[in-house]
């Protein structure tokens, strides 16, 4: 009985982690912005600071809405038309040898930190 339990769950783990690692995949599809994230040391604002650093972000960053990654076969992306290289490990996807993104079924994140900034963009299936 023993044996029956440990090969059902063996096959469970096995099809969960398929499943787990499939949806990672970024080859084939295509990723467009979704939202970001971003946070600051805001300590030293006033209030009015603050309202108008975020006013200008927005437009400083609005650009990343315009960006359209293509991941294709044999390692090739087109990052909004410009042809490029990108790896994939695992769930950690290197584009260009310098942009790092991670997949996460249909979202790709990339994370950027500085001191005390954090800039956080997804993109999603498109």
């Amino acid at each position: 009985m023993k044996k029956v339990i440990a090969a059902v769950c063996s096959a469970l783990l096995i099809v969960v982690m398929a499943f787990a690692f499939t949806g990672c995949n970024v080859e084939g599809n295509t990723y467009i912005y979704d939202s970001y994230t971003l946070s600051y040391d805001k300590s030293d604002l006033t209030d009015s600071e603050k309202k108008e650093i975020d006013n200008g972000l927005d437009v400083i960053l609005s650009p990343l809405k315009l960006i359209k990654y293509e991941f294709k076969a044999d390692g090739v992306v087109s990052v909004s038309g410009i042809p490029g290289k990108y790896t994939q490990d695992g769930n950690d996807v290197t584009v260009n040898s310098i942009d790092k993104f991670t997949a996460s079924g249909s979202k790709l994140k990339k994370v950027v930190k500085k001191d005390t900034f954090s800039l956080t963009v997804i993109y999603k299936k498109a």
